[in-house]
């Protein structure tokens, strides 16, 4: 049985002379023994930008997650943003707290921009620089403004299973808008 040629591994060879997981880093980083060499550009990049004096914000230059955020995998983090904030601010208070950024930017990681809030303080920061997903701003929604307005208006004068097959959702939907439960900034007023 051929064994990997990697010193002290000992595991059985796969191919070009190492075991699967040697071979797994030498397709994805070129290196047995390696990590993603950029990883050293990266630390690189983040130790320079946290001793950043600037007030513009500093946008994050690699990968990003689905949600638009910076992201990086670094002593158990994985946001950027969180990364950075840690290294400017310490740890976070609670494991609940989240990294907020003062200015908006999702891709943001001047240290001066990120700051430790609670999930409701950061989601108040949300609606305030107007980067929240609420309402018709979020992908799963299914009525629009107008039309949770309209449903709140006939409230008690056509029944919540009428309003909810006119406008394709559940009777639950409907139940939950008259609670307050969902939708519950919108003014009926307007």
């Amino acid at each position: 049985m051929r064994i990997c040629n990697v010193p002290k591994c000992g595991r059985r060879h796969r191919g070009r002379g190492y075991c699967n997981r040697h071979w797994i880093r030498f397709n994805k980083y070129g290196n047995p023994l390696g990590e993603s060499p950029n990883k050293n550009k990266i630390q690189r990049w983040v130790k320079k930008q946290s001793l950043n004096k600037g007030d513009d914000c500093v946008l994050w230059p690699f990968s990003q997650n689905p949600n638009g955020y910076g992201q990086y995998a670094w002593v158990g983090m994985k946001g950027a943003h969180r990364i950075m904030c840690s290294i400017a601010h310490g740890k976070p208070p609670t494991p609940k707290h989240e990294a907020a950024h003062s200015c908006g930017n999702r891709l943001c990681v001047n240290p001066k921009h990120l700051i430790w809030k609670t999930p409701k303080e950061n989601r108040a920061d949300k609606i305030f620089h107007n980067t929240h997903l609420r309402g018709e701003r979020n992908h799963k929604a299914k009525l629009t403004e107008k039309q949770v307005r309209t449903i709140k208006k006939l409230r008690g004068k056509v029944t919540g299973r009428a309003l909810a097959a006119r406008y394709g959702v559940t009777p639950a939907l409907i139940s939950r808008i008259y609670k307050g439960q969902c939708w519950s900034w919108l003014d009926t007023n307007s």
